[in-house]
């Protein structure tokens, strides 16, 4: 039997350990929670757009970050941990608020800025700001700490009050969604055609890009399409230059209301939509490779046969490479306010994502016909090109990182679009039954938005027409029916009515 000597002894530990816990683990509580704040906001601002996972990923990365600041403020201070905690808040202020101050400098134009000048400066005046502020007595510190760890504290909370009922509302929704009786598929009509739904994101009209962009090449991609029997409807416009309205609305045919707030509605539209359910209905086997995750990675994932997603483990990656730091779109918004901005050429260049874009887009090329599922099949395809960031040079070749928000730039990538969407119409008609031959629609979901884009370099188009961002590409490719009767300012949400009372005799209305 241990003795009581021992017992004492383990006691004894237990209490040294844990008061040395509390005396130096309570204090971090301070700037880990400082730290989190502009996630937390930046995310409650976001919530509908992005997942849970995004929010952690940084959370870890703000809490690691203070932990490293709080060890060295330690160090140096000799192990006062009170002293260190307010220390190391007074450098985060800094280390958070530093690619807020670079950018506005650099708007301001008055002095020329560098990172390799301000990025030393910042750090000076925090580390003096440290030094000057926690000269105080240890007595007077610990109070400034509980001062300090309420304010803080209210802060989270305010935050948090906006993100949890709205992940709770989240899951509710994906439960319903995954509690959904899938809708039993009939027997094929073998003479029905392939029908082959081609959005690609941010695409404008045609006549845009020779009034404004003065771009004359849409017209060899105009005669590429016409060439092959397609109508084009040059005045087409886009009810709402926004992806989820026009998205929602074209796949169930109807119109929402445009000043519409909650996305949820649109996910849920999207994710289970008409479009799909009458062509179940009809014995059609629906494929789905959708990108628009990368934009919104809380949507919902669309119910079909066959589903390819932006990122998902089922396309055939390239090789990633080293990447010194890597943060999806929602943690770029984030560490671009910090000192790490300074190096941002590192993980904006470096990032798989711009791997997983690219590899998605030749998957998409490649697998359109997706000859290993029978016919009569719907195929879905949601690109985001010439979409921002803009990547790609005309060839596909991926450009400098400060190209990649700047809207001068988008013609490149609209090119690029142009060689990708020729690509697949190609694909789909050489491998076609002639006897049998396939419905393409070929849109935009809206123009060129022309906005800013989080960065230094993002570049908005002076003097850009707002009626551009609504003008949309409008191909279709609908064998044995008259386009006679098609306006060139044809609405978008029309096109599936028009193509199923064609081909089904569906006696679905128009809408004006």
């Amino acid at each position: 039997m241990p003795s009581s000597n021992s017992n004492q002894e383990t006691m004894k530990f237990s209490e040294k350990f844990f008061h040395w816990m509390g005396y130096y683990v309570k204090p971090v509580i301070l700037p880990i929670m400082l730290a989190v704040i502009p996630t937390l906001y930046h995310y409650s601002n976001n919530v509908a757009k992005l997942t849970a996972a995004s929010l952690y990923r940084m959370l870890v990365f703000n809490a690691i970050v203070a932990i490293i600041v709080y060890v060295l403020c330690l160090i140096f201070s000799r192990f006062q941990p009170y002293r260190s905690a307010i220390a190391s808040s007074i450098f985060l202020v800094f280390f958070n608020i530093y690619g807020l101050l670079y950018r506005y400098l650099l708007h301001l134009d008055v002095i020329q800025i560098k990172h390799y000048t301000l990025l030393p400066l910042t750090i000076v005046v925090a580390i003096y700001a440290m030094v000057l502020l926690t000269c105080w007595k240890d007595s007077v510190l610990e109070k400034v700490w509980g001062n300090l760890f309420l304010i803080v504290s209210v802060l989270v909370l305010f935050n948090l009050i906006s993100i949890v009922p709205a992940e709770l509302k989240k899951s509710k929704r994906d439960m319903a969604t995954q509690s959904l009786v899938v809708q039993q598929q009939v027997s094929a009509d073998q003479k029905s055609p392939d029908i082959y739904y081609i959005v690609l994101d941010e695409f404008e009209g045609l006549q845009g890009m020779r009034d404004y962009w003065k771009y004359q090449g849409v017209d060899e991609f105009a005669n590429f399409l016409k060439n092959r029997d397609f109508f084009i409807a040059e005045a087409s416009h886009a009810a709402k230059p926004d992806t989820l309205y026009e998205m929602a609305s074209r796949l169930n045919y109807e119109e929402y209301p445009k000043d519409e707030e909650d996305l949820q509605i649109y996910f849920d539209a999207i994710a289970n939509n008409r479009v799909m359910r009458y062509l179940k209905s009809r014995g059609y086997t629906t494929v789905v490779f959708d990108e628009t995750k990368l934009g919104y990675p809380s949507a919902k994932s669309i119910q079909a046969d066959y589903l390819y997603e932006y990122g998902s483990p089922s396309i055939p990656q390239g090789q990633a490479g080293k990447y010194a730091l890597y943060f999806d779109e929602f943690g770029e918004l984030i560490v671009d306010n910090t000192m790490i901005y300074a190096v941002s050429q590192e993980y904006k260049s470096n990032n798989p994502m711009i791997i997983n874009h690219t590899n998605m887009i030749s998957f998409m090329i490649d697998k359109i016909v997706y000859q290993d599922v029978p016919s009569p099949k719907f195929v879905y395809v949601h690109l985001l090109l010439p979409h921002p960031p803009f990547f790609y040079n005309e060839n596909g070749e991926l450009v400098e990182s400060n190209h990649f928000v700047d809207w001068n730039y988008y013609i490149d990538n609209y090119k690029f679009s142009i060689k990708v969407a020729e690509k697949m119409v190609n694909e789909i008609l050489q491998n076609a039954d002639p006897k049998n031959p396939p419905v393409i629609i070929l849109q935009s979901d809206h123009g060129a938005r022309n906005t800013l884009i989080n960065g230094e370099k993002s570049r908005i188009l002076r003097n850009y027409p707002e009626d551009l961002k609504t003008l949309i590409l409008y191909a279709l490719y609908l064998p044995r029916y008259d386009y006679a009767g098609l306006p060139q300012n044809i609405n978008p949400t029309n096109t599936f009515p028009i193509i199923f009372n064609h081909l089904f005799d569906a006696g679905i209305p128009l809408l004006k």
